[in-house]
């Protein structure tokens, strides 16, 4: 599977609705959750900021009201996890989230682990953390790494992934998130064609 990396803006959305979509969020200071992948707005960190003292980023209500396909949904470390599921409590199937702290985690699954699958962002994923799957920089993905994940019955995503020279990973996993879609999908495709 190949997921569209940083899918922030309403235009990539929609040229990447039929695909599987990876989206940041950001919380600002009056609780709106926005897609944006930075701490900082220029001089402004997020966190701290009302969203009208921003450029009218999209929010998230606006993406879950979109037939889209596959939503991953990168929720990052500042956010307020508690309100995000007090406001988002009812994702459709369609959406993951995956979280990068290990309290954040144990809130998720708490409020959502029979409802939508719940990630770990990690360079050493332990299987035997509560987590649906994890997302793991192809930098640190292992034989080893993926066994013991697959083991468990879990998922492994990989990030960052750009070249057709990093493919050979692509074998392992269950899932590549990448900003160039289009090019590993064509040469994706070329690898399993045979040529005559």
């Amino acid at each position: 599977m190949i997921i569209v990396h940083r899918c922030n803006t309403l235009d990539k959305i929609l040229k990447y609705k039929d695909m599987p979509i990876e989206c940041d969020i950001r919380q600002t200071r009056d609780n709106k959750f926005i897609l944006y992948h930075d701490e900082y707005y220029e001089d402004k960190r997020i966190r701290i900021t009302n969203y009208d003292k921003l450029p009218k980023f999209p929010l998230l209500k606006e993406l879950l009201e979109m037939d889209t396909n596959l939503i991953l949904l990168d929720i990052k470390e500042d956010v307020n996890i508690i309100e995000f599921f007090k406001q988002f409590r009812m994702l459709k199937p369609n959406v993951m989230i995956q979280v990068y702290k290990i309290n954040s985690l144990k809130v998720a699954n708490n409020l959502f682990s029979d409802k939508i699958s719940i990630g770990f962002v990690t360079d050493n994923p332990d299987p035997n953390m509560h987590s649906n799957f994890f997302t793991v920089n192809k930098d640190y993905i292992t034989n080893n790494i993926v066994y013991n994940i697959h083991k468990k019955n879990k998922k492994i995503f990989g990030y960052s992934f750009s070249d057709i020279s990093e493919l050979k990973k692509c074998d392992m996993i269950d899932g590549i998130i990448t900003k160039n879609p289009k090019y590993l999908s064509d040469q994706i495709e070329r690898k399993k064609t045979p040529r005559n």
